[in-house]
């Protein structure tokens, strides 16, 4: 990794924005490779299947993937997409196919100014965006805002990465094997590495022309929970444990369903 690399906790939220700016134009590509749009909604399928007429939040939506692959499938449903990059939004407008899903560009921290209290039957944030936090008081504080805004006895499901950080191998890698390369629908080559710094597990990200060229690289970076009692804290912000699920051959990612 780059020696140079500034993983600061300085204004971290507007950083991460940035960084995502120019992760944009290849989000959509990546999480195709990688599989995990159609993963994330076959595991919210499993679950929504069995309600009708919901509003459903999708609070960290991006290019609007896996909103639009639940679009058409559950057509009685509401469905808002919201980011804080600017780039997703546009992205998500431009290949929505149906009528039911709304998008906007809206932070985290300004959801209860654009959504009424207890507009949602189900808040989601997939994809481990909930590692941006910059502390575990802004975690308390995104829990405090998701809680308002659903309604009683409403879902809040979210994922976290289960980091394997090996010494000896400064490769990124999932838990079902090393994946710090792929390679892009344009042939463009996608390169992961990892660094553990200032409590925060530490991406960067470099993008390469089919001729080999460095198009861009982008620095990305994720609190470390393994030191807290993520249980505990879910008690403390009024939320119940619906269901835990860890199959990390076919998703690698922690998912939690909290119910208010």
């Amino acid at each position: 990794m780059n020696g140079n690399s500034d993983f600061s906790h300085t204004s971290l939220s507007s950083s991460i924005l940035n960084e995502y700016k120019k992760f944009a134009p290849y989000y959509h590509d990546v999480g195709i490779a990688r599989g995990h749009f159609s993963l994330q909604t076959k595991f919210l399928l499993d679950i929504l299947k069995f309600y009708k007429n919901c509003t459903v939040l999708d609070a960290a939506c991006a290019s609007g993937d896996v909103l639009n692959n639940l679009g058409g499938i559950c057509a009685s449903f509401t469905l808002f997409g919201t980011d804080g990059c600017s780039e997703f939004i546009t992205q998500a407008e431009i290949t929505s196919k149906h009528r039911n899903i709304i998008f906007s560009c809206v932070n985290w921290n300004d959801l209860p100014q654009h959504f009424e209290e207890e507009s949602f039957d189900f808040i989601i944030i997939l994809g481990n965006s909930i590692g941006h936090v910059s502390s575990i008081n802004e975690f308390y504080s995104l829990l405090t805002n998701i809680y308002r805004l659903l309604k009683k006895g409403g879902n809040f499901i979210f994922d976290l990465r289960p980091w394997i950080f090996d010494k000896k191998n400064i490769n990124f890698n999932e838990p079902n094997g090393n994946s710090n390369i792929l390679y892009l629908s344009n042939n463009a080559r996608y390169e992961t590495s990892y660094l553990y710094k200032n409590q925060r597990h530490c991406l960067t990200h470099q993008i390469y022309d089919r001729n080999g060229i460095l198009q861009d690289t982008i620095l990305l970076s994720f609190l470390d929970f393994s030191k807290v009692n993520l249980e505990h804290i879910f008690g403390e912000s009024n939320f119940s444990i619906e269901k835990k699920y860890y199959d990390p051959g076919n998703y690698p990612f922690l998912t939690y369903h909290l119910r208010k």
